[in-house]
């Protein structure tokens, strides 16, 4: 009884350092962020961000759908709806995922109201709103949850 029950331990602290290791491997690409549309009756900024996920592990993961929050400092401005999809990471290769899309409040992008003309001026001429933003994303794959944070200028 006593070794069935050592052996069902080590089996677990097996198990957990494998998951551990595929936690820690995983990684998120952030191929693209850039204003999609300034979509002025909803008064939002829509941005389009596309992300790739490599897993160098030698066994197949599935993943959830990833989550985006978009930050200016330690304000969040908003995030990526949340889809029942799940996507299977195929040992040792990259996976490109669907375009997410990000609706972000025009005034909480903007900060004052005295800046509004000239950020909506410069995104309709030059799709860019001159704001450094930190995207954190977030998947879930083999039951472990890893959350990664990349800076992007709009």
């Amino acid at each position: 009884m006593e070794l069935l029950l050592i052996g069902g331990l080590a089996y677990l602290l097996i198990k957990g350092l494998k998951l551990g290791d595929t936690q820690k491997s995983l990684r998120v690409n952030l191929a693209e962020a850039r204003i999609h549309q300034l979509d002025t009756r909803k008064m939002a900024v829509i941005l389009i961000i596309r992300l790739s996920i490599d897993n160098p592990t030698g066994h197949a993961l599935r993943m959830s759908h990833p989550y985006l929050e978009i930050f200016e400092g330690n304000r969040r401005l908003g995030g990526s709806l949340p889809e029942d999809r799940v996507y299977t990471l195929l040992p040792r290769q990259r996976t490109e995922l669907q375009a997410l899309t990000v609706e972000l409040p025009l005034p909480g992008l903007i900060g004052t109201l005295l800046d509004a003309p000239q950020m909506i001026q410069r995104i309709q001429e030059t799709g860019k709103a001159g704001k450094t933003l930190t995207v954190r994303t977030r998947i879930t794959a083999a039951g472990l949850t890893v959350v990664q944070e990349d800076q992007v200028t709009l």
